[in-house]
């Protein structure tokens, strides 16, 4: 056995012919003025909720409305973009050219007889 070591501190006590007394606690009152605190703090808390929801609403109607905006400008300038394109196509073909090469410069397409190679 350890010196200075005590093994009855560890042994289980057993109480004999103490009964618990069980008691049952009521639910504590709840003040009127805790129940108006809660209340208006729910109710602020509830209006805060919906007036973001409004707000992050209109937000996103505004963006929506920005980007039709957008896209209807993007589809006319992709319009334009394709007709322009078109017209350079036409303007440069081989055909355009040597029409405007007469009538502004007096030029001709040399024949087959007017062109010696050495």
């Amino acid at each position: 056995m350890i010196t200075g070591f005590s093994s009855k501190l560890f042994r289980p006590q057993t109480v004999i012919g103490i009964r618990q007394n069980v008691t049952v606690r009521a639910v504590p009152e709840v003040s009127q003025r805790l129940i108006r605190l809660v209340t208006v703090i729910l109710f602020t808390g509830i209006v805060v909720v919906f007036s973001v929801g409004q707000f992050m609403h209109g937000r996103i109607e505004s963006a929506a409305g920005r980007i039709e905006q957008l896209q209807a400008v993007r589809s006319r300038v992709g319009n334009e973009n394709i007709r322009l394109l078109a017209a350079r196509a036409q303007l440069a073909s081989e055909k355009n050219v040597v029409k405007q090469a007469s009538q502004r410069f007096q030029l001709m397409v040399p024949g087959k007889g007017q062109i010696r190679y050495l």
